[in-house]
């Protein structure tokens, strides 16, 4: 195992410009988005699904909703620390390994279509992040991986867009400011640039052949925006919390997002966020990122321990 680049990772991962300090701790809990007899929702058996000092973050649901991926930072003896894919099996309620390499993984993503997943890849020798490919075993584990993208780097995060037989991919490039990149999954594509000054939350909204993802730039705060893949048109929707950045989708068209310990959502249109659930007598830190199941009816959320 290697040691943790923080210098590059330091401000995506956590927030904070100290290099030298571990990312928080974090865990991935999992609810599920029920009914009551008002008619009203609200998220019910919500559990801890990581549940250990350490980072545990970025989940994304596997396209058949039966696994989800994420990022877990472990140490070594030498005190050295490095990040593998790690899944949880909705099944047996099981947690196993699924990359075992020198280099750190994050962000993993099932690839549409596909028995792989993607992630960013810290590799060996100088640090280079891009996006990498991983197979998929029987058994659920990591075959040898192969680069997607040779020539962008340094890549943050990423999301698919997978529509009428063509791959693309909208990237978040690690520049001052950070630049969102858009890009054919060709080896060596070199991408363009459609917008700057961006959050790390990149999301294909459903039903539609667009992107979204929160523009820091201009005057009315951070917006969440949708990006057409057809002519890359840029339309803000509305506006996110105070310094947040982190949100999914639903297939309903609702945008997911949390403030501290509660989740709202909000559909293009509407004239302000609704509260969905109040977690704060729940969970012990704050909210980060979200995901949902593939059918709905199960929401992933980070949370500050």
């Amino acid at each position: 195992m290697h040691r943790f680049a923080f210098p590059v990772l330091a401000l995506v991962l956590t927030g904070t410009a100290a290099a030298q300090d571990a990312p928080p701790s974090t865990d991935i809990y999992l609810a599920e988005i029920a009914g009551n007899t008002d008619g009203r929702t609200a998220l019910v058996d919500l559990r801890n699904l990581t549940d250990r000092e350490g980072y545990d973050n970025q989940p994304s649901f596997s396209a058949d909703g039966k696994t989800i991926y994420y990022t877990s930072m472990h140490e070594a003896g030498d005190g050295t620390r490095q990040t593998d894919v790690w899944a949880y099996d909705l099944s047996t309620d099981e947690l196993r390994q699924v990359t075992k390499t020198p280099e750190s993984e994050y962000s993993p993503t099932q690839i549409p279509g596909a028995d792989a997943i993607s992630t960013i890849r810290e590799e060996l020798g100088g640090g280079r992040q891009r996006l990498w490919r991983f197979p998929l075993e029987a058994n659920g584990t990591a075959g040898d991986p192969s680069p997607i993208l040779e020539n962008i780097r340094p890549v943050g995060y990423h999301a698919w867009l997978a529509d009428g037989g063509r791959e693309e991919l909208v990237l978040f490039v690690l520049d001052e400011p950070h630049r969102l990149v858009r890009t054919p999954a060709e080896r060596t594509a070199t991408g363009r640039t459609v917008a700057s000054d961006i959050g790390r939350a990149l999301h294909r909204i459903p039903g539609e052949d667009a992107f979204s993802f929160v523009h820091k730039a201009g005057d009315d705060g951070w917006t969440i925006t949708r990006l057409d893949a057809s002519n890359d048109e840029l339309t803000p929707l509305f506006a996110t919390f105070p310094e947040r950045e982190d949100f999914t989708w639903s297939n309903d068209g609702h945008v997911w997002m949390a403030d501290g310990r509660k989740i709202y959502r909000r559909k293009p249109g509407d004239d302000a966020w609704s509260l969905f659930d109040d977690l704060t007598d729940q969970l012990p830190g704050d909210v980060t990122r979200l995901a949902l199941s593939p059918d709905g009816r199960l929401l992933a959320l980070v949370a500050d321990r």
